[in-house]
């Protein structure tokens, strides 16, 4: 009978529940149910993923509800909401290891009820993620509203060099500035292009001014003439419709410059019209503007079908340079008046030029890595057209051949080049003009030779004599037979 009772006691009731390894295949069958339900599901709590196995909610559930049905409710508001982060799978919650540190407590017991009667433990994350990624999507398409704003780029830049600046008292037009591109058949002009989504834009206006080219671009105090260009204002006012052709160019724009007493009238007419693209303020002097040189300066401003107008960012060009300006324009060598000479160099060479500056001007010769100035001094310039100098030596002292080599003029303060011309160094000539060349005579005459020629002159001077000799003979002979008869 004490064995009977022994194993009756060690068998298993209906008051104790069931047991432990029944518990664990339900939570596992449950979990793959719920994970094919929820493709995505949230995390578990820290709480519950850290209880030991004895201790967990839904374990306890368990045992609770079968001998009691009744739920456990628990106030609004202490519930431990899931972290927002990436969702993980919740068998992550059957991992022995992860379950073993803290206490159970109400709420997440009432969580893992809410679970076991399919309510799931995401619903009300749920919402707060759709709200999340709402807003995480507004904030993306705003991003790519920022992103895809409309800019402004200019497509054809300015020519650098070849444009002067014209004075209002020369009384002509003051030309087209030209395009980079542009050729001696085929004409171009600065254009600009609207690139981006233009979809809601229903025109755009483009402003255009002078800026000087260094940072920061101040508003400069020449003038934009041209047929866009209202009177007086000194500035081009363009408006066009994108829709129609997103590029512009620019013709018959030309550049007026003004006098020196002119200067701060004509920037205080600037500030005047609210032309400062970059903010300098006008406060700087005018002591150090370059008045050789500028930049275009593009102000875009976009009105879109609703009324609304957004400005672009400022957009400047490449630098344009006065042709007629001696620090600033084209270098140019007209001709040389000779184009060989020695490889030991010292070759007086004269050169016709544009005009130059006779203390920012140098004279190039290069061939491949090798370079070399000419020799010349301030006072071989001549009226800024003229220099005469020395070339220099070539670097190999032993060819033997012709070897041509490149010149060009170059000016120091802005590194500018001349086209080239060509030099041709020729081998080293000890005697180049022949001063001290060896005649080629005989060291020796043999003596064959010399009695021939002194006998030959004896002969026909005697022949000479002997013929003289007989003319006055007969001479005498007739005016003596005269003189007898």
């Amino acid at each position: 009978m004490k064995d009977m009772d022994i194993v009756s006691h060690l068998q298993p009731t209906s008051e104790r529940g069931v047991s432990d390894f029944d518990l664990i295949d339900e939570i596992i069958k449950e979990d793959s149910e719920q994970s094919v339900a929820l493709p995505r599901p949230c995390p578990p709590p820290t709480d519950l993923s850290e209880l030991p196995r004895s201790q967990h909610p839904r374990m306890s559930v368990r045992q609770s509800s079968s001998q009691s049905s009744r739920p456990v409710l628990v106030s609004r508001g202490t519930a431990h909401l899931p972290p927002r982060s990436f969702p993980q799978p919740l068998l992550q919650m059957s991992d022995s290891n992860e379950m073993t540190s803290a206490p159970p407590s109400r709420a997440a017991t009432s969580l893992a009820s809410s679970s076991r009667r399919g309510q799931g433990l995401c619903q009300p994350t749920s919402r707060s993620s759709s709200g999340v990624s709402s807003q995480n999507q507004g904030d993306t398409d705003m991003l790519e509203r920022i992103l895809e704003k409309p800019r402004l780029v200019v497509v054809e830049e300015p020519k650098d060099r070849g444009m002067r600046f014209r004075y209002e008292c020369e009384g002509r037009s003051a030309g087209s500035i030209l395009g980079v591109s542009s050729t001696d058949t085929n004409k171009t002009q600065p254009a600009i292009e609207i690139q981006g989504p233009i979809d809601f834009i229903k025109r755009v206006t483009v402003t255009v001014s002078l800026v000087t080219k260094d940072l920061p671009h101040r508003p400069h105090p020449h003038c934009l003439v041209g047929k866009d260009c209202p009177n007086g204002s000194g500035i081009c006012l363009v408006t066009f419709n994108p829709h129609s052709n997103r590029r512009h160019s620019f013709a018959n724009l030309g550049i007026q410059c003004v006098r020196r007493k002119e200067l701060d009238l004509s920037l205080q007419k600037r500030s005047s019209q609210n032309i400062d693209p970059f903010k300098t303020g006008h406060t700087k002097g005018i002591e150090d503007l370059d008045m050789n040189a500028v930049r275009l300066c593009f102000q875009c401003e976009l009105e879109w079908e609703d009324g609304r107008k957004d400005s672009l960012s400022p957009v400047v060009s490449s630098t344009i340079y006065d042709k007629k300006a001696t620090t600033t324009s084209q270098l140019k060598i007209t001709c040389l008046n000779q184009y060989k000479g020695p490889c030991t160099g010292k070759t007086e060479i004269y050169m016709l030029c544009d005009k130059v500056q006779k203390d920012d001007i140098e004279i190039r010769f290069s061939r491949g890595s090798w370079k070399a100035n000419g020799e010349f001094a301030q006072t071989d310039v001549h009226r800024q057209i003229a220099i005469v100098f020395k070339t220099p030596p070539y670097q190999d002292q032993n060819i033997t051949g012709e070897v041509d080599v490149n010149v060009a003029l170059r000016r120091i303060s802005d590194q500018m080049e001349s086209e080239p011309v060509t030099f041709t160094y020729l081998p080293h000539n000890p005697d180049p003009y022949e001063v001290k060349r060896k005649c080629r005579v005989k060291s020796e005459i043999s003596f064959r030779e010399k009695p021939c020629v002194t006998g030959g002159a004896w002969i026909s001077s005697f022949l000479f004599f002997l013929s003289v000799k007989f003319f006055y003979s007969c001479l005498l002979f007739l005016v003596c037979g005269s003189s007898l008869n």
